[in-house]
């Protein structure tokens, strides 16, 4: 690259190579700050930006949303929404005893194992929520 070849140029003729620090806009937060914006953050998962901020603003430091999303962005937080998961209705609970039933009557030898023992509660606990028939 033509950096590479500038250096060591520049190195041959004058001796030295001094790699100047990155310019760009300074950062607004420092890493104290950061590190702040994560303690207050893991204290409550569910704090908004706009709070954070507002803690932020109390102590004399002032900081936009975006900052605190970037901040948080950074150190792997990102916000999401649960998935919400379907409710067993009162057909598949039925269709889960009948299995529960099966799978009693074909596979049992003497000692019942922890799967059949918890299939067997499954059927105790849908009858007695839904009704039907006793083993």
């Amino acid at each position: 690259p033509k950096s590479t070849v500038w250096n060591i140029k520049k190195k041959e003729s004058t001796g030295e190579v001094t790699i100047h620090k990155g310019t760009g806009r300074p950062r607004k937060t420092s890493t104290t700050d950061d590190r702040r914006i994560l303690s207050i953050l893991k204290k409550n998962l569910q704090t908004p930006a706009c709070q954070i901020r507002k803690t932020f603003q109390e102590s004399g430091v002032d900081l936009s949303m975006t900052t605190v999303r970037r901040r948080l962005h950074e150190q792997k937080y990102r916000g999401y929404t649960a998935r919400s998961k379907p409710l067993v209705n009162c057909k598949n609970r039925m269709a889960r005893l009948q299995f529960a039933k099966y799978l009693k009557s074909n596979h049992s030898s003497g000692k019942r194992s922890c799967g059949q023992r918890r299939l067997t509660n499954i059927g105790v606990m849908a009858r007695a929520k839904y009704g039907g028939e006793k083993e």
